[in-house]
């Protein structure tokens, strides 16, 4: 089955460094694995970009181990792993420098129309760290005595929640090879 799938996603980002709001696009292929970009904007300015993971489709595809039900078995198939690159400045403080370093995340997404075209709810957590020892944040940034936001201690820690929207494409070749595309699928377009 070769499709690919592009995603567009606006929700909020709630971290260390305070609210923001959040723009990605992400593609993929055969919705295992793809490319993200990201932009948010609040107290804290960041752009983002990596590679996402999303290990269990093809394990649950190629054992035919499908729940029966199209929800669950998206929901199950969207659990993925992001790693990457930022970077960040903070819009309050001028004088702070943009800092540029490592985020993993972990995410999950609900589709509301049980295809794996439409509209998804997601959340995902996520570290970031931008100093040379790459230490684990955990809540070392709110342990701070000052009130400086995640740009200018270099680690924080996130939790988005996304409204997207995914578009599935499928090639000929894959219809011709016998491709998913029979009625009620959950990974047709």
């Amino acid at each position: 089955m070769a499709t690919s799938g592009l995603c567009s996603v606006g929700g909020v980002v709630v971290g260390t460094a305070g609210p923001r709001g959040i723009v990605d696009l992400r593609g993929r292929y055969i919705d295992e694995v793809g490319l993200f970009a990201t932009y948010e904007d609040g107290a804290e300015r960041a752009v983002a970009g990596g590679i996402e993971l999303r290990p269990l489709f093809i394990a649950r595809w190629l054992s035919g181990a499908e729940f029966g039900n199209a929800t669950l078995d998206l929901l199950v198939d969207s659990f993925g792993i992001e790693l990457g690159a930022f970077s960040a400045k903070s819009n309050s403080n001028t004088a702070s420098p943009i800092l540029s370093g490592f985020q993993c995340a972990l995410g999950v997404e609900l589709p509301l129309l049980s295809r794996a075209t439409g509209i998804f709810i997601g959340v995902r957590g996520g570290l970031r760290w931008a100093d040379e020892s790459f230490r684990f944040v955990g809540i070392a940034s709110s342990q701070q005595s000052d009130n400086v936001g995640a740009a200018a201690s270099g680690r924080e820690t996130y939790v988005a929640i996304t409204l997207a929207w995914h578009q599935i494409f499928t090639s000929r070749r894959s219809l011709m090879a016998g491709g998913c595309l029979e009625d009620g699928c959950p990974h047709s377009p």
